[in-house]
């Protein structure tokens, strides 16, 4: 029942909601790495960085096979706090372990064209396209 509560209330966009439905899980089922999901969903859709910050590293350090959203997130979360470098790092370890991730992929290509390296922009949208073609 919470989980379906928590994936109506993160649909909903309803975050405020969804965040302590999600502490509730993850007390009941710590290795579940689709309500740590939820729970960082939540708190980047409300914009709390520093929650999120810590529900990164307790997901790594909890979980014993995480999965590759962790990476995603922690990408998503450098980005917010304008750390290009750690942003393409971590969405470089998401494409070595997914490379036809076209949420991904948007992002890197995203993120080269708005630090203006060109080159790399384009061979970014170039494999994206080439995914999408395909």
């Amino acid at each position: 029942m919470l989980r379906t509560q928590l994936m109506h209330e993160t649909r909903q966009r309803s975050y405020d909601k969804a965040v302590p439905i999600a502490y509730r899980l993850i007390k009941l089922t710590p290795q579940d790495n689709s309500v740590w999901k939820r729970l960082a969903q939540a708190q980047f859709g409300l914009g709390d960085l520093d929650a999120a910050t810590q529900t990164l590293i307790e997901w790594r350090k909890i979980v014993r096979s995480p999965a590759t959203r962790l990476d995603e997130y922690e990408g998503d979360l450098a980005n917010e706090k304008h750390d290009s470098a750690a942003a393409r790092q971590a969405w470089d370890k998401v494409l070595a372990a997914q490379p036809k991730n076209k949420r991904v992929l948007e992002k890197a290509a995203l993120l080269e064209q708005s630090q203006q390296r060109w080159a790399e922009a384009i061979t970014v949208w170039s494999r994206l396209l080439k995914i999408q073609d395909d």
